[in-house]
């Protein structure tokens, strides 16, 4: 792979982290008014409708059967674990604490990357990846007393999506490099569609959508039209050109960009310290990408 090829896989991959960066806080502001599932699904709902009309504008084929098990695999990671474990997680666990937790999505995508496709990083490689998350857990850690961090079920939750969201991505990076990354998702997102529909009547609660404020719908549209769908197109294009487990590395900016956007938007205090740890964590990336990682 040459260097421009890889670089523009970590541009796109840094894209779509920037849009995934708002999951945690916009998922903690709906918890009061939307349960887990009906987040989830709500998402799901939203995004699988889209993908829909996208892939019949598209006249798109319908894949084999050995991708169709792949594409299952995609939408039980990103469509229904990953969402559904994250809403769950957010009604008893603090934004900043989880993205403590989130911190191991890099760990756990090069983990499932090297279970799919034998794709094999080098141990200088794996020992960036343990750095870089416990530099993004020090940084949560220090913001926050000591007491606010007890392990609890919101914590096994997002574990849960952890592992969930790495089988995910990495299989949805691996087939994206046969399929393209905007057909990945969309298809993912179609094939759970039946099961959408089917469970919605059993999950949604009417008087909640009746109760919930512009802020509240809005927030859920961006959950399901940009972090459901259109970030995936950066995010499995960047993980296909770019490599699984490099690519993925950059989740380990999330925390940062939510941070950052909390001052752009919500008037937050800037931090220096925060900004210092923005910068390890680039750096860290950086050392990343010089490793070697044999497929």
């Amino acid at each position: 792979m040459d260097e421009k090829t890889q670089n523009k896989g970590l541009f796109l991959g840094c894209l779509a982290v920037m849009s995934f960066s708002l999951t945690l806080p916009l998922t903690r502001f709906l918890s009061p008014t939307f349960n887990p599932l009906e987040i989830g699904f709500g998402r799901a709902f939203m995004a699988g409708i889209t993908s829909f009309f996208i892939l019949l504008f598209l006249k798109e084929p319908i894949p084999n059967k050995r991708n169709l098990f792949k594409l299952f695999l995609v939408a039980l990671g990103v469509v229904f674990g990953f969402p559904i474990f994250v809403a769950i997680g957010m009604k008893t666990v603090p934004a900043s604490h989880g993205g403590v937790v989130l911190g191991a999505l890099p760990l756990s995508t090069a983990f499932f990357s090297f279970l799919f496709s034998g794709e094999r990083p080098s141990p200088w490689f794996w020992i960036l990846s343990l750095i870089g998350f416990f530099t993004v857990a020090f940084y949560s850690f220090s913001n926050h007393p000591p007491d606010q961090f007890i392990w609890s079920s919101g914590d096994f939750a997002l574990l849960g999506a952890v592992i969930m969201g790495g089988m995910g991505y990495a299989q949805g990076g691996h087939l994206s490099k046969e399929l393209g990354g905007p057909r990945v998702i969309c298809l993912s997102l179609v094939l759970s569609l039946p099961i959408v529909l089917i469970a919605s009547p059993f999950i949604f609660d009417l008087s909640h959508f009746q109760k919930a404020t512009l802020e509240d719908l809005s927030a859920l549209a961006y959950l399901g039209f940009v972090n459901n769908l259109f970030a995936f197109f950066f995010w499995y294009k960047g993980l296909a050109i770019g490599g699984v487990s490099r690519v993925g590395q950059m989740q380990l900016l999330q925390p940062f960009f939510t941070f950052f956007f909390a001052v752009l938007f919500l008037k937050e205090p800037f931090s220096w310290k925060t900004t210092f740890f923005a910068l390890s964590i680039v750096f860290i990336v950086f050392l990343s990408k010089k490793t070697k990682i044999k497929s």
